[in-house]
């Protein structure tokens, strides 16, 4: 129990800091516990930072587009740089449509590839 008394005296200041009082005695097993909980929660907390810095990530796409169909179907692709999957789909599907020239109608579809 050597060190029981470093962490009440630890605990009675951060709790004289936080409330403006001293708590008095506090035994020794209690404030152990309180330092496993805030490491337990200071864990818990940069874990959580990582996962939600990595949910949005941006990467680099690739978008398909095919047009023509049968023998003379051709296809293309284009890169859509630094973006969100959610914004990359969409932005390829705009690549697509329907044009006209001379007469001749010609359907482009786009998806990521």
């Amino acid at each position: 129990m050597k060190g029981a008394g470093r962490c009440c005296k630890l605990f009675s200041v951060v709790h004289h800091r936080l409330f403006g009082r001293t708590c008095g005695f506090i035994p020794y097993f209690y404030a152990d516990k309180m330092q496993i909980n805030m490491k337990k929660m200071a864990l818990l907390a940069s874990i959580s930072a990582l996962v939600f810095s990595l949910g949005s990530c941006k990467k680099d796409y690739s978008c398909k587009c095919t047009y023509g169909s049968g023998a003379s179907a051709s296809s293309y692709s284009s890169t859509l740089a630094n973006m969100k999957k959610k914004d990359a789909s969409a932005a390829c599907k705009a690549k697509g449509g329907t044009s006209s020239v001379s007469g001749v109608t010609v359907t482009i579809n786009c998806a990521l590839d």
